[in-house]
Protein backbone atom coordinates (compact mmCIF):
# COMPACT_ATOMS: atom_id res chain seq x y z
CA UNK A 1 0.00 0.00 0.00
CA UNK A 2 0.83 3.53 -0.42
CA UNK A 3 0.28 7.03 1.37
CA UNK A 4 -0.64 10.41 -0.46
CA UNK A 5 -0.07 13.67 1.33
CA UNK A 6 -2.78 16.33 -0.26
CA UNK A 7 -0.87 19.96 -0.14
CA UNK A 8 2.54 20.69 -0.43
CA UNK A 9 4.04 19.45 2.60
CA UNK A 10 5.61 16.14 3.63
CA UNK A 11 4.18 13.59 6.19
CA UNK A 12 6.46 14.93 9.04
CA UNK A 13 4.81 18.16 8.17
CA UNK A 14 1.38 16.65 8.52
CA UNK A 15 2.39 15.20 11.97
CA UNK A 16 3.78 18.47 13.02
CA UNK A 17 0.92 20.59 12.40
CA UNK A 18 -1.44 18.18 13.58
CA UNK A 19 0.48 18.15 16.97
CA UNK A 20 1.10 21.84 17.35
CA UNK A 21 -2.77 22.77 16.13
CA UNK A 22 -4.54 20.38 18.79
CA UNK A 23 -1.89 20.71 21.73
CA UNK A 24 -4.67 21.79 24.06
CA UNK A 25 -3.11 20.11 27.24
CA UNK A 26 0.22 20.07 29.14
CA UNK A 27 0.93 16.84 27.33
CA UNK A 28 4.67 16.55 28.19
CA UNK A 29 5.07 13.21 26.83
CA UNK A 30 3.31 10.63 24.42
CA UNK A 31 3.07 8.26 26.97
CA UNK A 32 1.24 10.95 29.07
CA UNK A 33 -0.97 12.20 26.54
CA UNK A 34 -4.69 10.92 27.04
CA UNK A 35 -5.67 7.98 24.73
CA UNK A 36 -8.84 9.96 23.34
CA UNK A 37 -5.88 13.17 22.46
CA UNK A 38 -3.56 10.53 20.39
CA UNK A 39 -6.76 9.35 18.64
CA UNK A 40 -7.99 12.92 18.03
CA UNK A 41 -4.54 13.90 16.20
CA UNK A 42 -4.52 10.34 14.27
CA UNK A 43 -7.99 11.46 12.80
CA UNK A 44 -7.08 14.92 12.12
CA UNK A 45 -3.78 13.50 10.47
CA UNK A 46 -5.82 11.02 8.21
CA UNK A 47 -7.82 14.05 6.77
CA UNK A 48 -4.68 15.32 4.86
CA UNK A 49 -2.67 11.86 4.29
CA UNK A 50 -4.35 8.57 2.87
CA UNK A 51 -3.62 5.31 2.57
CA UNK A 52 -4.86 1.87 1.63
CA UNK A 53 -6.73 1.06 4.63
CA UNK A 54 -5.13 -2.29 4.23
CA UNK A 55 -2.18 -0.82 6.17
CA UNK A 56 -3.80 0.63 8.70
CA UNK A 57 -2.05 -0.51 11.19
CA UNK A 58 0.82 0.05 10.05
CA UNK A 59 0.49 4.14 9.17
CA UNK A 60 -0.45 4.57 12.74
CA UNK A 61 2.24 2.57 14.24
CA UNK A 62 4.24 5.09 12.07
CA UNK A 63 2.41 7.89 13.25
CA UNK A 64 2.76 7.05 16.87
CA UNK A 65 6.52 6.71 16.44
CA UNK A 66 6.78 10.33 14.47
CA UNK A 67 4.48 11.76 17.04
CA UNK A 68 6.52 10.65 19.83
CA UNK A 69 9.80 12.42 18.41
CA UNK A 70 8.17 15.15 17.12
CA UNK A 71 6.69 16.28 20.65
CA UNK A 72 9.78 15.74 22.39
CA UNK A 73 11.38 17.49 19.54
CA UNK A 74 9.10 20.55 20.03
CA UNK A 75 8.93 20.48 23.87
CA UNK A 76 12.77 20.33 23.55
CA UNK A 77 13.36 23.42 21.20
CA UNK A 78 10.23 25.43 22.89
CA UNK A 79 12.13 24.85 26.50
CA UNK A 80 15.22 25.82 25.16
CA UNK A 81 14.24 29.07 24.02
CA UNK A 82 12.44 30.15 26.68
CA UNK A 83 15.49 29.51 28.81
CA UNK A 84 17.11 32.03 25.96
CA UNK A 85 14.19 34.65 26.82
CA UNK A 86 12.75 33.96 24.41
CA UNK A 87 9.11 32.97 25.77
CA UNK A 88 6.45 30.57 24.98
CA UNK A 89 6.14 29.07 21.16
CA UNK A 90 2.73 30.86 19.95
CA UNK A 91 0.88 27.06 19.79
CA UNK A 92 1.06 26.92 23.33
CA UNK A 93 -1.46 28.97 25.04
CA UNK A 94 -0.21 30.41 28.21
CA UNK A 95 -2.34 27.83 30.55
CA UNK A 96 -0.76 25.29 29.30
CA UNK A 97 2.73 26.97 29.12
CA UNK A 98 2.40 27.33 32.84
CA UNK A 99 1.77 23.50 33.35
CA UNK A 100 4.75 22.53 31.51
CA UNK A 101 6.41 24.87 33.43
CA UNK A 102 5.66 23.78 36.52
CA UNK A 103 5.91 20.08 35.86
CA UNK A 104 9.55 20.81 33.99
Amino acid sequence: GHMYVTGDFSVSHAITRVVKSKFDGPYSKWTTTPTEVKNLWFDEFKKSVFWDPSIDGSVRKLFEDSVKKTLKDSLFKARREYKKGKGKPSWITESIWDALLQHW
